[in-house]
């Protein structure tokens, strides 16, 4: 009689668990010490795959879901990789992970409403600097106030860096750096056309469960345009402007 050998499963897994009254695309990793099974709780657009998950187009191919190796990503996600999970946030300080450290268990999400109600932890309503304290994005990455106060503990923000998980503990990883030649304005003209091109080619993979359409956004700044600009060569169509800024300032573009 043959015996027929076990495939061991890897470690550290996924389960994924639906929340189909959650917003699409929101997720949370709960993690427990000395677990190898790692639950995500995600809305019904995350893209969810063995070993991987995402809210996220990157500078890759979709299917081989690299966005842990690349600094040029947009949305979040998490990465079986090497016997760790690695969380990925946003490369923009518009979006950034969310993540609690319990007795017993850590958090990490993309969202944090979804993170306090699945932890079950409580904002103070009388503290009276949280909008003060997400503003201090805008002076850089490296001194923006990145925990905020509940009645369990803080709750910590990390904008542009990874965070890893080990089985035992959550630590800050910074995404990878690659050299980049821009000693010329044709080189750096050129890979901004590259990298577009296969962020677009990422985000509209028809593998995905719900490809993305890009669009673009517009303002009276150089910067929009000129994104818009190189987007158009690329096929992309689609725009939207905002017609008054915070300041009640015309900003249509």
């Amino acid at each position: 009689m043959i015996k027929r050998e076990r495939r061991s499963r890897p470690r550290p897994w996924l389960r994924f668990v639906r929340r189909h009254n959650w917003p699409a695309l929101s997720w949370v990793a709960v993690l427990v010490p000395g677990r190898d099974e790692v639950t995500i709780h995600c809305g019904p657009a995350v893209e969810a795959r063995p070993g991987w998950f995402c809210e996220a187009a990157w500078d890759g191919p979709f299917s081989r879901g690299g966005f842990d190796r690349t600094d040029v990503v947009a949305g979040s996600g998490g990465r079986c990789r090497d016997h760790r999970v690695i969380f990925v946030s946003s490369a923009s300080t518009l979006d950034r992970l969310n993540y609690f450290v319990d007795d017993d268990r850590s958090y990490v999400s993309n969202s944090m409403s979804a993170l306090v109600a699945l932890a079950g932890v409580n904002v103070d309503p009388t503290y009276p600097n949280y909008q003060q304290d997400f503003g201090t994005v805008t002076r850089g990455i490296d001194v923006y106030v990145e925990r905020l106060p509940t009645d369990r503990g803080d709750l910590r923000l990390l904008y542009f860096d990874n965070l890893c998980w080990d089985g035992k503990a959550l630590q800050t990883a910074p995404k990878p750096r690659p050299e980049r030649d821009f000693s010329s304005f044709s080189r750096y003209a050129q890979f901004m056309k590259n990298t577009m091109a296969a962020v677009i080619s990422n985000a509209t993979d028809a593998n995905r469960l719900s490809p993305i359409d890009p669009i673009v956004a517009l303002s009276n700044g150089y910067d929009s345009p000129t994104i818009a600009t190189l987007a158009s060569g690329l096929g992309v169509t689609d725009a939207f402007t905002i017609a008054k800024d915070r300041d009640d300032k015309d900003d249509s573009g």
